[in-house]
């Protein structure tokens, strides 16, 4: 079986490769491989995603819109539940 090797590159400011060395554990989230047959069933298209990149965040606005809203939300919810326990103690050492 044979296996192609995925390594990314970034370049530098001219264009060109850079060619400094990365640290030895850097090189499993920069490199992968896949096999020949692989290659062959996405019809020879090397233009694939780094298997090892975390989630991608959505940047489409009405998305962040819902998560910013829900967010608020909550962060009313735990004030309020702040207000409660400080009016109790606060009521209660009086």
């Amino acid at each position: 079986m044979f296996f192609l090797y995925v390594i990314v590159i970034n370049p530098n400011r001219r264009g060109r490769p850079d060619t400094r060395r990365v640290e030895a554990q850097a090189w499993p989230q920069r490199a992968w491989k896949i096999s020949a047959e692989d290659v062959a069933a996405r019809g020879y298209n090397l233009d694939m995603k780094n298997p090892h990149q975390g989630k991608e965040i959505s940047h489409n606005p009405d998305e962040l819109l819902v998560n910013y809203i829900a967010q608020q939300d909550a962060i009313q919810s735990l004030r309020d539940q702040l207000k409660d326990i400080l009016s109790d103690a606060l009521g209660k050492g009086t």
